[in-house]
């Protein structure tokens, strides 16, 4: 598992509203193909205090066959996270209803988000604030 920023780079620092992907290579411990494969990232403070996840069922996107050391990426834009540490994880489930788990770790990467360009102003707040950041309008009416 690697994090990525915007250009393909292996990294463990990013931004606030940066796109980044997270990179997941894949290596079949049996020959069989596994159709319908349900796999998930989740986000975890570095206390581990749950931020986000997302599977590739949430999408609706199906990976039918993948072929052995096939890499899958899953694309955040504009990283909703504070400046602060975080937790990467992953699991790999035989289909999105199935109990079994092929291959999991909750705690697969530490990475650390810097200040960025979130929102216009450049300002972000405090992780102490939440640790998800939200994009809103405000106006009076």
């Amino acid at each position: 598992i690697e994090l990525r920023n915007a250009r393909g780079s292996k990294v463990s620092v990013v931004r606030s509203g940066e796109d980044v992907e997270v990179a997941l290579k894949l290596k079949r411990g049996v020959a069989q193909s596994v159709p319908g494969i349900a796999i998930q990232v989740s986000v975890s403070t570095n206390l581990g205090v749950p931020v986000f996840c997302h599977g590739n069922w949430l999408n609706g996107e199906s990976f039918d066959d993948l072929p052995d050391g096939a890499t899958v990426l899953c694309r955040i834009p504009s990283l909703p996270l504070p400046v602060g540490h975080f937790r990467l994880g992953f699991s790999v489930k035989r289909n999105f209803h199935s109990s079994e788990v092929l291959d999991a770790i909750n705690d697969a990467f530490d990475f650390h988000v810097d200040a960025g360009a979130f929102f216009k102003t450049g300002k972000l707040p405090l992780m102490q604030a939440g640790v998800s950041l939200v994009n809103a309008e405000w106006r009076l009416e």
